[in-house]
């Protein structure tokens, strides 16, 4: 699984952006993580639809694996993680910026420097490439990505992007 995982990403394709709707893909996910016992994720959207350029299937596989990831951060008291995922606008630059958080375990400050670093793992089951993924997609998208993150409350993950009018 890993090999592949690591082909898979040295042989990704150039995203091709198009206009999208992030609400539509927040949406979905929501319902596809709705039967997950491990995840409760609440949206907070604007009333308006939103849009992005970016690669669809790209986006959604970033976001699910930032959900996955908080998913695994349950702490050994846990029955859940909370995930809130709000949409905030950044108006003098036209930018939208998506707020991932979680109240998992949090990250060791070792981790923290290397997250973003492909093949950087702290699981045992992961290819340490999720993360890898999601930095160049946002990036190809013209957005950045960071977290914040504090041991034993949880990290939010930032993606900021450039808004479609």
């Amino acid at each position: 699984d890993i090999v592949t995982s690591f082909s898979e990403f040295a042989k990704m394709p150039i995203p091709k952006n198009e206009k999208i709707s992030l609400t539509n893909v927040l949406t979905e996910l929501e319902e596809h993580f709705a039967s997950d016992k491990n995840i409760k994720l609440k949206l907070q959207l604007p009333p308006q639809e939103v849009f992005i350029s970016a690669d669809r299937k790209l986006m959604t596989r970033i976001l699910s694996n930032i959900i996955l990831n908080a998913s695994q951060s349950m702490k050994v008291d846990q029955t859940h993680v909370d995930v809130n995922i709000a949409t905030e606008f950044i108006d003098d630059k036209n930018m939208l910026k998506i707020v991932i958080q979680d109240n998992g375990s949090g990250m060791d400050k070792d981790v923290v420097e290397r997250v973003f670093i492909p093949r950087f793992s702290t699981k045992k089951e992961g290819s340490g490439i999720g993360l890898a993924v999601a930095k160049h997609g946002i990036e190809h998208a013209g957005g950045s990505i960071w977290f914040e993150t504090k041991l034993d409350v949880g990290t939010t993950f930032y993606l900021q992007l450039p808004q479609i009018v």
